[in-house]
């Protein structure tokens, strides 16, 4: 929720600015990644670094199907969200 509600325009501008969608170089790959939706997870030189919350979140967010992230309302958002998470636990649990 904390990407999602920027996304859709429900905080406040200065973590709006924080978030940016992938864009490439070449017209395929800015057409894939817009369609996707996915956000620009910054580029940290220490090891550290790769944990923060900002970059961890970002990293998740990409990770999500993109019927997840295009959820038209932030319930729906939540629906689409818990049905994702529930498959992806009880799959692992199946498996094993």
């Amino acid at each position: 929720m904390l990407v999602y509600q920027p996304i859709t325009g429900n905080a406040p501008s200065y973590i709006k600015a924080t978030l940016q969608p992938v864009s490439g170089h070449d017209r395929q790959t800015k057409l894939q990644s817009t369609s996707k939706g996915n956000l620009v997870v910054p580029q940290t030189g220490l090891k550290f670094g790769e944990r923060v919350f900002s970059v961890t979140v970002l990293r998740l967010w990409n990770k999500l199907p993109s019927d997840v992230r295009q959820a038209s309302t932030l319930a729906t958002f939540k629906r689409h969200l818990k049905t994702f998470l529930f498959s992806k636990c009880y799959s692992t649990v199946l498996e094993q």
